[in-house]
């Protein structure tokens, strides 16, 4: 087993060579923790990983069923000439059981968006009890 992690992780022909932690710790033994702090010291790996951003979300709750939709429209511009001349999709989904409805439409015009609430409405008796969309722009 190879005791400097320099050679390994610089040595082409090894599988481990330029690769992750776990590859690492595989081909040498070494501990988890010094494997992380050689690699923050060498260019190769730091600079082409991943940035691994967090973000704070919104959070939603729901306690039952139809309490609460999300809805959005889902843009599908660049394929509009295969599409029988449909660019978005309307979206909807139940926040406590993840049902979703989808339904074609043209264009974002409110006249467009109430056809295709409607005709969510004629596929299902189900009725939210609050409805939240983003702005629309």
């Amino acid at each position: 087993m190879p005791g400097n992690l320099g050679d390994v992780y610089h040595e082409p022909a090894d599988p481990a060579s330029y690769g992750t932690v776990w590859k690492l710790w595989d081909a040498t033994g070494e501990k988890k923790e010094k494997i992380t702090k050689y690699l923050q010291g060498e260019d190769a790996y730091t600079l082409h990983k991943p940035a691994r951003r967090r973000f704070p979300r919104n959070v939603t709750y729901a306690d039952n069923i139809d309490e609460s939709w999300q809805t959005d429209l889902t843009d599908f511009q660049a394929l509009k000439k295969d599409n029988d001349g449909f660019s978005y999709i309307l979206c909807v989904i139940d926040v406590f059981s993840k049902f979703a409805w989808a339904v074609p439409i043209k264009d974002k015009s409110g006249p467009s968006i109430i056809k295709g609430f409607q005709t969510i409405c004629k596929t299902t008796d189900r009725r939210p009890t609050r409805l939240f969309s983003d702005k629309g722009k």
